[in-house]
């Protein structure tokens, strides 16, 4: 019977000479299969194989979960196969050696060689597999054909290298260092004012002495009552005070200023009390700020993009003021409805703009995400903010929009009616990683190899005369010839090529429009510049409020135009102009004659 087939096989591995000489080898199968069949025969005829048990290498433990080969199961005849292991036998198999096995005991001999020889081929495919592992185990680090899931090395044939290496020149030709000029101010050591609090030993409800003024203002009673507007205010000699807190930057540094307003109380009759006066009035009753400290509060959030903390650690440091840093938000918004008419100033000249380039980031406001979008020209800057990445406010934003829309391959600007380029950029980006993570595939490679060779000419073109049509339209014809000989009813067994090839033919409007029309760049980098001060204020703060994040993002596109323009944000402020193009322009007196 098999069973008394596999009795023997106890016999001989208890007696074998082999194992006897070495009796520190191991001994290696594939599989939980001989352990435990060899654990029933021995408890069943009484064979003590506990030496022998504890020989046993699984290899198959070394591989599962472990070590990848390309094949579609970890069975011991495909990764024989896959390392140029051999069987006599196409139909040979654990199950068929039981067929082979019965037909042997019912007479046919020739059964027996077939079970010898596949037990024999299947020792050998085990010894391939273990020798390979062995060869993975020392040369991991240095093999072209392994490959690490955490930390994939770079492989690459010397056909690819070349392709990385001149996609990396095309790339870097994205590139534009910025004029990132700042603000620099050499602030001298102030000494925080001393606090001296006032009121009686031991009551709960003392109180910060008056800041000293600098400067004092004597404001003048009301006439009339504003709510009697006929009765006459009578004089009641009892005052109001307001203290504004301020800063002045000059050209050593900055320093604080104390503005005491004073006005005299008007007493109406028929009210039955008295007022302050109006100018007063509208200050409100708690400690004020001027406008050119709340200005630099907003510069520091917005350009700078200090931590609220750290923006009154600054200006305690400096003035020897101690705000509170919930302030912040209300200047933020402030200085946001203040500028909104520049804000609609920028739109109404992006619109006009030969190009625009756009963008979109994930936000995190309080837990939920939403998205901040950017629309910009490269000199004015516009953000929106949305609950969702679906495109209609790109859709409503550039709905009459003529000129070029340059954008990344996110599908909703796909149906925006105005022409557009796709960002070159981010398609070479995807051919490289797809290059180096799949470094065997030939046919991908050539595939890449024809972009190459397509773009590269192009690209140095461009770098040699600019963006301008009457260079560029030559390379017509070469398009064409590319999508005939490599994309049009071309048929690749490559899943990569059948990929990109697709892509090539959803975009070949819009990949290629930067040689037909004068300026209009190839690549997103604009849009991308433009959005990254967001990408890094998302690291530093980790969500935003909600209600504060329209705001904030107003300001930071009229600082994103400022800075594209190469002006400064916070004179800018200080200037409260509200036109940029005219901030920084000097203009012309003009004298008239009597």
């Amino acid at each position: 019977s098999y069973f008394g087939f596999l009795n023997k096989m106890l016999l001989i591995l208890e007696h074998n000479p082999l194992l006897q000489t070495y009796p520190e080898s191991p001994i290696y199968h594939y599989g939980t299969f001989e352990p435990s069949a060899f654990d029933k025969l021995a408890k069943r005829y009484q064979t003590d194989i506990e030496g022998i048990k504890k020989r046993f290498v699984n290899i198959n433990s070394f591989i599962y979960g472990k070590i990848y080969f390309p094949t579609y199961s970890n069975g011991l005849k495909d990764l024989g196969k896959s390392l140029g292991a051999k069987w006599t036998n196409e139909k040979a198999s654990g199950l068929q050696t039981i067929i082979w096995h019965n037909e042997w005991e019912e007479g046919q001999t020739q059964r027996k060689e077939d079970l010898q020889t596949y037990n024999q081929e299947d020792c050998l495919a085990l010894k391939i597999l273990t020798d390979e592992l062995s060869r993975i185990q020392t040369t991991a680090s240095i093999s072209n054909d392994v490959e690490f899931v955490q930390n994939p090395k770079k492989i690459a044939s010397e056909i690819s290298q070349g392709v990385h290496n001149q996609f990396k020149s095309i790339l870097e030709c994205s590139y534009s260092d910025f004029d990132k000029s700042k603000i620099k101010f050499n602030v001298e050591n102030v000494e925080k004012t001393a606090r001296n609090l006032g009121g009686k030993k031991g009551f709960e409800g003392q109180r910060k002495k008056m800041p000293r003024p600098t400067k004092i203002v004597t404001v003048s009673k009301d006439e009339y009552c504003f709510k009697h507007t006929e009765e006459k205010l009578r004089s009641t000699l009892s005052y109001t005070q307001r203290f504004i807190i301020d800063v002045i930057f000059g050209k050593n540094g900055v320093r604080k200023t104390i503005i005491k307003y004073v006005g005299e109380r008007g007493y109406c009759k028929k009210c039955s009390r008295s007022y302050s006066p109006a100018t007063l009035r509208q200050f409100g009753k708690q400690q004020l700020y001027g406008y050119n400290y709340k200005a630099w509060i907003v510069f520091q959030r917005i350009q700078t993009q200090l931590p609220y903390n750290k923006i009154f650690e600054t200006i305690s440091e400096i003035i020897g003021d101690e705000g509170n840093w919930s302030y912040t938000h209300t200047f933020i918004k402030e200085f946001s409805e203040i500028y909104t008419e520049t804000e609609n100033f920028i739109i109404k000249n992006l619109l006009k703009s030969q190009t625009i380039h756009a963008d979109e980031t994930p936000l995190n406001i309080r837990g939920t995400t939403q998205y901040a979008w950017v629309f910009t020209d490269g000199k004015y800057v516009v953000f929106r903010l949305t609950e969702s990445r679906e495109a209609e406010i790109a859709h409503e934003f550039l709905k009459d929009y003529k000129g070029t829309l340059i954008s990344d391959f996110f599908a909703g600007y796909d149906n925006i009616p105005c022409p557009q380029q796709k960002c070159w950029v981010h398609f070479i980006r995807d051919l490289n990683n797809n290059l180096w993570s799949n470094p065997f595939d030939k046919e991908y490679e050539s595939f890449v190899s024809e972009i190459r060779n397509l773009l590269l000419p192009i690209i140095q073109t461009v770098n040699k005369h600019g963006l301008k049509k009457r260079h560029l339209s030559k390379y017509r014809k070469s398009v064409d010839k590319f999508y005939k000989t490599n994309i049009d009813g071309k048929t690749y067994k490559s899943e990569l090529c059948n990929l990109y090839q697709k892509r090539f033919i959803r975009y070949r409007n819009s990949l290629f429009t930067f040689i037909e029309k004068d300026n209009v760049n190839w690549h997103n980098n604009t849009a991308e510049l433009g959005i990254r001060h967001i990408c890094k204020q998302k690291s530093i703060s980790g969500f935003f409020h909600e209600s504060l994040t329209p705001h904030y993002l107003r300001l930071v596109g009229i600082y994103q135009t400022c800075r594209f323009q190469n002006k400064s944000f916070l004179k800018f402020l200080l200037s409260k102009e509200k036109n940029i193009d005219n901030f920084g322009v000097r203009r012309k007196i003009i004298i008239e004659n009597d």
